[in-house]
């Protein structure tokens, strides 16, 4: 069945798991902790106290607030251009989910901002344990999707509907 837009309608069945998004999660945080991290050194060479090479004297550095700002800017920069362009970050890419809106479109570059600013509410993430979405992509209206079922499906609805319509004629 398609919707008003000519799209088909998104079931339960087409969004990614719950393994799918946790590994979302945890690859994504790793990259935008990554990112947070090289922007951190580069800011410090550039003030020019590079003497910074051991674990221990990162510690302070990493433990106080100015570094969670560089992880908010990481976050905010890597979600907010990657899934902007393509729908998928990295870990998407990884586990062969993406963000669509909730009529099947691509996102706009306003849905994917907000999608992303509302990952920094605080215990955002608890919001799967209570159901198939995300705080974040309820606040959005997005959804992520498991491509693979997702074109099933979609193909099997376009088959159902070419058959329907030889009837008509």
């Amino acid at each position: 069945m398609k919707n008003e837009q000519g799209r088909a309608d998104i079931t339960y069945g087409m969004l990614a798991t719950k393994g799918q998004r946790f590994a979302n999660y945890f690859i994504d945080g790793l990259v935008t902790t990554i990112l947070a991290v090289l922007a951190l050194k580069l800011n410090l060479i550039f003030q020019g106290n590079d003497n910074i090479t051991t674990i221990e004297s990162w510690l302070p550095i990493l433990n106080n607030y100015g570094f969670t700002l560089y992880s908010y800017a990481a976050l905010i920069i890597y979600y907010g251009l990657i899934e902007s362009v393509s729908g998928r970050s990295l870990g998407k890419f990884v586990t062969g989910t993406k963000v669509i809106m909730r009529d099947g479109t691509t996102p706009e570059a306003g849905a994917v901002l907000l999608r992303t600013i509302c990952r920094l509410i605080p215990f955002e993430i608890i919001s799967f344990l209570i159901g198939p979405v995300g705080l974040h992509d309820s606040l959005s209206k997005t959804l992520v999707v498991d491509i693979y079922r997702y074109k099933t499906a979609m193909r099997q609805k376009d088959e159902v509907n070419d058959i329907g319509s030889d009837d008509i004629n």
